[in-house]
C-alpha cells in the first residue's frame, strides 16, 4: 500500500499575495515528497513568485494582469496536464488546508484516480459565516447536479486529468469550482470526499469578495439550474437508460423521502390544475424519482385540495394583517357567494392570501411528505431485506 505521496499526482499552488504563507505551504507540501509542485501566482504584486521559488517550487508560472482563482486553476490543470500528470491536487495559497492533510487526500485519490475528490473541511471550527456559506452553496450543486458535495467551496481537491480539461467549465474566479463540480457530475465523473483538518487563523488573509464573488456564484447557478431544467441532454450517458433508471433508483430512504418532500410541495403550490405536470417535470429534471415524486404530488387530491387552500388563506392573512379579524365570516360565507357571484369573483379577495400563504404550506406539506417517504422506505426495506 501506498504511503509516500503518488508520483502521479502533481501539485498546483493558485496564488494571489500570499508571500507570508505560499512559501510553507510549498515546503510542506516538498517534505512530504510531492513529486512537482505548480505556483500559479495571478497577478500577485507582493513577490508571492520569489517565495514560491525560494521554497523550491518546480515552476512557478506568472499571470498578468489578475484574472482570478478559476484561471489560474485553469491554466495550472493545462500545464501539468502537459506534463503527463493523470490527477492534480490543488491547494490554497493561505495555509489554510495543513500540507499533511493533501497527502491524506492525494493517498485517497490516487485509490480512484477517475473521481474528483475533495477534502471535507471541518467546519466546527470556522467562522458562522462561512459554515453558511458552505451549507447553501452544497445546498445549490445538489438541486443543480444531484449530489450533495458537503463542502463545494473547499480549495483542497484532487481533479482527474484529461476528463476535467473537456468539461466547457464557463465561470471564473471562485465560481470555477463551483461549476467545476457541477459539470464533473454531468460528464459521468464521481466525486467523492475524505473529511480534513483546516485552520482559520485570527490573521488569515482572504481574497473572496462577499459582495462580487457571491454574485458570480449566484449566476452561476442560476445558469446551471437553468440548464438542467431544460429538455435537451445536458449531460454523458452513464451506460443507463435514463428514464428506467430514474423509476428504478431513489429507492433508499434519504432519496425517498427528498422525492416525497419534492412531491408534496408542488402538490400544494400555488398552481391549480399543473401539479401533477410540474411534479413529473422537476422530478426528471432534478433526478428524483419519479413515481415517488407523483404519487406525494396527490397530497391535494379531492376534498383535501380545499384544506390546503384555506389553510394558505389563514396564515397568510395572518402574514399580511397580522390578525384574523373577520376572516372566519368570509370563509364560512364562502359557499354562498359562489353561488351567487360565480368562483372566480367570490375567491378574488382572497388571492393575495393565498399566495402569501402558500410558501409556509409548501414548507409544511414537504416535511409531511419526507416523513412519510422516509417511513415507507424504510419499511420497504426490512419487508426484502
Amino acid at each position: 500500500m501506498t504511503t509516500g505521496w503518488p508520483a502521479e499526482i502533481g501539485v498546483l499552488v493558485p496564488v494571489y499575495n500570499h508571500t507570508r504563507t505560499v512559501g510553507a505551504v510549498v515546503e510542506g507540501c516538498r517534505a512530504l515528497g510531492a513529486p512537482y509542485i505548480l505556483v500559479v501566482y495571478d497577478g500577485s504584486t507582493d513577490g508571492s513568485g520569489n517565495c514560491a521559488r525560494q521554497a523550491r517550487a518546480d515552476a512557478v508560472h506568472r499571470v498578468e494582469p489578475n484574472r482570478g482563482k478559476g484561471n489560474a486553476l485553469r491554466i495550472g490543470l493545462g500545464i501539468l496536464s502537459e506534463r503527463g500528470f493523470r490527477q492534480v491536487l490543488t491547494i490554497d495559497a493561505d495555509l489554510q488546508h495543513p500540507p499533511a492533510e493533501a497527502l491524506r487526500l492525494a493517498l485517497a485519490a490516487f485509490g480512484q484516480p477517475d473521481a474528483v475528490w475533495l477534502g471535507r473541511r471541518d467546519m466546527s471550527v470556522a467562522p458562522g459565516a462561512s459554515r453558511c456559506g458552505c451549507w447553501w452553496t452544497s445546498l445549490w450543486t445538489w438541486i443543480a447536479c444531484g449530489v450533495w458535495p458537503g463542502d463545494n467551496q473547499t480549495g483542497l481537491r484532487v481533479y482527474p486529468l484529461p476528463g476535467m480539461l473537456r468539461l466547457p467549465i464557463r465561470a471564473g474566479r471562485y465560481a470555477f469550482e463551483v461549476e467545476s463540480l457541477i459539470r464533473a457530475v454531468w460528464g459521468g465523473i464521481a466525486v467523492r470526499s475524505l473529511p480534513v483538518a483546516v485552520v482559520y487563523p485570527a490573521d488569515r488573509v482572504s481574497h473572496f469578495d462577499k459582495l462580487r464573488d457571491n454574485l458570480r456564484a449566484s449566476w452561476t447557478f442560476t445558469r446551471l439550474v437553468a440548464r438542467r431544467c431544460l429538455p435537451w441532454p445536458h449531460q454523458q450517458a452513464d451506460g443507463r437508460g435514463a428514464w428506467r433508471s430514474a423509476f428504478s433508483d431513489g429507492l433508499a430512504p434519504v432519496a425517498a423521502s427528498r422525492a416525497a418532500a419534492l412531491g408534496a410541495a408542488i402538490g400544494v403550490a400555488p398552481i391549480p390544475g399543473f401539479q401533477l405536470a410540474a411534479a413529473a417535470w422537476l422530478a426528471l429534471a432534478l433526478r428524483q424519482n419519479p413515481a415517488i415524486t407523483i404519487i406525494a404530488s396527490n397530497i391535494s387530491f379531492g376534498p383535501l385540495l380545499a384544506v390546503w387552500f384555506a389553510l394558505a388563506i389563514v396564515i397568510g392573512h395572518g402574514i399580511r394583517h397580522g390578525n384574523m379579524a373577520g376572516l372566519g365570516e368570509q370563509i364560512s360565507s364562502l359557499h354562498a357567494s359562489m353561488t351567487e357571484l360565480g368562483a372566480w369573483p367570490a375567491l378574488r379577495p382572497f388571492c393575495l392570501d393565498w399566495l402569501v400563504g402558500s410558501l409556509p404550506v409548501m414548507v409544511l406539506a414537504a416535511g409531511i411528505g419526507a416523513a412519510f417517504g422516509w417511513a415507507i422506505a424504510v419499511a420497504w426495506q426490512r419487508r426484502h431485506a
